[in-house]
């Protein structure tokens, strides 16, 4: 089955449009796009936006500047940040767009903070990546144009829910590990 994705190009984003690493990749590769304004998240859930400025220097501003050479983002050990991945992107109906860590930054330590990101049909805001940084003393370098994310459509069904009594199985309320 082909599902149609448009993708939308936002100011400023010159990556590639995203695109399969192979022949029989699940994910399309999403990369960062950081000429676009990353947003900080603290602990208390405070979101502050900043543009990069030279290598690694975070400035809070609404002017983005062309930056000469590949811009990095160092998000320090614990740390959260909502990457921009530079489009907007829409899809069928009955489809969700599914976003994952790419393994090669997860063996860095780096993770979605929600573990996968979850695109609904009806966005049509900027795609970022909210990522949180596990390591507790290293650091971790995205440059501009990283390919850090995959995205994998995928069909779901829509389901009625009613309040009723569940029946009863031979399993009953065996949690993990109980059927042996």
């Amino acid at each position: 089955m082909t599902l149609l994705a448009n993708f939308e190009r936002l100011s400023g984003n010159e990556n590639p449009l995203p695109e399969y690493a192979t022949a029989h990749s699940a994910g399309l590769d999403l990369s960062a796009c950081l000429t676009r304004k990353c947003k900080s998240i603290s602990p208390n859930g405070d979101k502050h936006d900043f543009y990069l400025r030279e290598t690694s220097t975070r400035v809070m501003s609404d002017n983005p500047v062309r930056l000469d050479g590949q811009p990095k983002l160092l998000i320090a050990p614990h740390e959260t940040i909502m990457v921009p991945l530079g489009w907007k992107c829409e899809f069928n109906n009955r489809h969700v767009m599914k976003i994952y860590i790419r393994s090669s930054w997860s063996l860095k330590g780096l993770e979605l903070t929600n573990g996968v990101g979850i695109i609904d049909a009806d966005y049509r805001g900027e795609l970022f990546a909210c990522v949180y940084n596990r390591n507790s003393t290293a650091p971790i370098s995205i440059a501009h144009g990283d390919r850090i994310v995959q995205a994998i459509f995928v069909p779901y069904s829509i389901t009625t829910v009613i309040e009723k009594a569940v029946n009863t199985t031979v399993r009953g309320e065996g949690g993990f590990g109980s059927t042996g």
